[in-house]
């Protein structure tokens, strides 16, 4: 034991040794009492401040204490092995460990809570599935014991431990955010360079290590998060239910669900089996009443690295936020070959939004919903299938991002792709920059086109196969540089689109500006276009063959077309197009069986 040393205290200098403090000679209006270890708090006056600056061994006891008693933290102070009881008072967060357990009417001194792994029985390093288990469990104790005393800040410093999150059970989504690292309402985890938390390598398909679960008001700051993707066991497992999941991509580092009001700012996150981030879905369906849904999610300035699945699958919610984030690597062998887990399980996308639809055009039987995405400012690069899929979002906005490779709707509606620059790596040589969405649904009998709506404006495309494939309805296609290998733009059942200011180039030998072949374009308009290719500047064939869309329009008004090489302007079966008022440079137009075909007040230019 530590001897206390003796103090100035409330102005008095208690110039005694340890015989002549006397626990019961205190009086209610002493403040700040030095406590010798050699003596307990059994029997302790109200409205004291008590400095613990020894080891104060409580022996397995419960102490109840008087009113109004705060037990400040001093140099090597320790209080353990007990449960200390309040009226009413206050504790210093130093004095917080996993031998002491405290009950009653308590608060924090301050409501920020320094973590120190070694008072919490935190074994750092590779481990043990029981140990790690352990870390775990009183990890969460110390977050749960400083909620509950009323800390908004927990914060962790140095530190590099594994934890288990798993069990042998196809756990339900509350159950399986339990069995993480699960954080409260109004809380705000702050990690630093230095603090690394590990999965623990396991054989089972599924698990979260960090969850916040139908929660708000929740911070995350920093850190670093380690998944066990390499050494990870992918032996197909058979559920309770008798279900393969063999794939093994139930996973996350990070799960919102549910939840309101939550940022994730500068966390690392690498090497998922399943997901790097995800914003998830509560228990039940969107159409059920009252289900919780996210709302106001931020990730900001994170890096999500090599995630086997998707770096960022999103699920369910409103106002989502990705921003300023780097995301790489999703699907990518990288570091190991030779295992099926290694090699990444689909999609393999940067970031996925991927939402249950259910089946009913009105969403009425929906599952999960996502609606008002933006994907701001970030870095995409080297992810394997895409670097976003927008699969079925609404009103999904991407914009100021930079990527190597592309951005795809699949049934998305209103998404806007806005000022992003795609410098293309070598699967972009065969691939699309950006395509718009496409959903035809049979209502009463009837197609109908539920994907409308959709933006390009302003992007930069270089080094790509295509530029822009554009599909839907209602859509918009403007101020984009397209400097590609083969097509500038194509257009596939596609409806009321206005094409418009974009500019095509391509030093490639094949390139086309333009073109639509075997497909729909209904009521298409093209103003001011600037198509320079090497090749030909719009090539058409078999499009608008079919009722309805044999009597729409397709015109190009103030247009510049450009072959390099002399080649024609070529269409092919296809009624009721338009060109006027255009130049031709080193071109000309040339038709084949293309009823009401219009060439008016266009210029030929050497």
């Amino acid at each position: 034991m530590k001897k206390i040393s003796l103090l100035l205290l409330s102005m008095l200098f208690l110039a005694c040794d340890k015989d002549e403090l006397n626990m019961n000679n205190l009086s209610e209006t002493d403040s700040d009492i030095v406590l010798d270890c050699s003596f307990n708090l059994k029997n302790l006056q109200p409205n004291n401040d008590i400095i613990i600056d020894c080891l104060l061994d409580l022996n397995g006891e419960t102490i109840t204490l008087p009113n109004n008693i705060t037990l400040k933290h001093q140099g090597e102070g320790k209080i353990f092995n007990g449960n200390l009881v309040f009226d009413t008072g206050k504790i210093d967060g130093e004095l917080l460990n996993i031998d002491l357990k405290i009950e009653g009417n308590v608060e924090l001194s301050n409501s920020e809570f320094f973590f120190t792994p070694e008072k919490w029985d935190i074994t750092e390093g590779e481990t043990s599935i029981e140990i790690a288990l352990k870390n775990k469990n009183n990890l969460q104790s110390a977050i749960d014991l400083t909620k509950k005393l009323k800390a908004d800040t927990f914060t962790i410093d140095k530190l590099d431990a594994y934890f288990e999150t798993v069990r042998d059970k196809w756990a339900n989504p509350l159950e399986t955010s339990e069995l993480a690292i699960h954080l409260p309402s109004d809380f705000h985890l702050i990690m630093t360079e230095n603090t690394f938390l590990r999965v623990q390598p396991s054989y089972w398909p599924r698990g979260h290590l960090l969850s916040v679960y139908i929660k708000k008001n929740v911070k995350v700051t920093g850190g670093n998060l380690i998944g066990d993707r390499f050494e990870h066991d992918y032996t197909d497992i058979i559920d309770e239910a008798g279900i393969s999941r063999g794939t093994h991509e139930f996973s996350s580092l990070i799960y919102v669900a549910g939840s309101k009001d939550v940022v994730v700012k500068d966390v690392k996150m690498k090497n998922s089996t399943g997901d790097g981030f995800g914003f998830g879905a509560s228990a039940g369906f969107r159409f059920m009443p009252g289900n919780p849904f996210n709302k106001n999610i931020s990730l900001i300035g994170c890096t999500i690295d090599a995630s086997r699945r998707n770096n960022i699958s999103v699920l369910d919610g409103e106002d989502l936020f990705i921003t300023k984030c780097t995301i790489i690597n999703a699907g990518d062998i990288k570091e190991k070959e030779g295992s099926n887990g290694w090699l990444g399980t689909n999609p393999r996308v940067g970031i996925d939004i991927e939402p249950f639809r259910g089946r009913k055009p009105d969403l009425s039987d929906a599952f999960e919903i996502v609606e008002n995405t933006q994907i701001k400012d970030c870095t995409f690069k080297n992810n394997q299938v895409a670097s976003i899929i927008e699969f079925s979002g609404n009103n999904t906005k991407m914009e100021g991002n930079t990527s190597d490779f592309g951005f795809f709707a699949s049934f998305s509606t209103g998404s806007k792709f806005i000022n992003n620059t795609f410098i293309g790596n070598e699967k972009a040589k065969r691939s699309v920059a950006i395509t718009t969405g496409d959903l035809v649904v049979d209502i009463n009998g009837v197609d109908t086109q539920l994907s409308t709506e959709n933006v390009v404006r302003g992007n930069t495309v270089k080094g790509f196969n295509v530029g822009v494939e554009a599909r839907g309805n209602n859509g918009l296609v403007e101020d984009n540089n397209l400097e590609i290998l083969l097509y500038g733009i194509q257009v596939k059942k596609a409806s009321r689109y206005n094409f418009k200011n974009n500019i095509v180039t391509s030093m490639s030998q094949n390139s086309i500006g333009l073109s639509i072949a075997n497909s729909f374009a209904e009521n298409i308009t093209f103003t001011n276009e600037n198509y320079t290719n090497p090749r030909k500047a719009v090539e058409f064939f078999n499009v608008n063959t079919e009722t309805p869309y044999n009597t729409s329009s397709i015109i190009f008004d103030d247009c510049k077309f450009n072959s390099i090489e002399g080649f024609d302007m070529f269409f092919k079966n296809t009624p009721n197009v338009t060109v006027k008022n255009s130049q031709l440079i080193n071109t000309k137009i040339k038709t084949v069986d293309c009823l009401n075909f219009k060439d008016i007040n266009n210029t030929i230019l050497p």
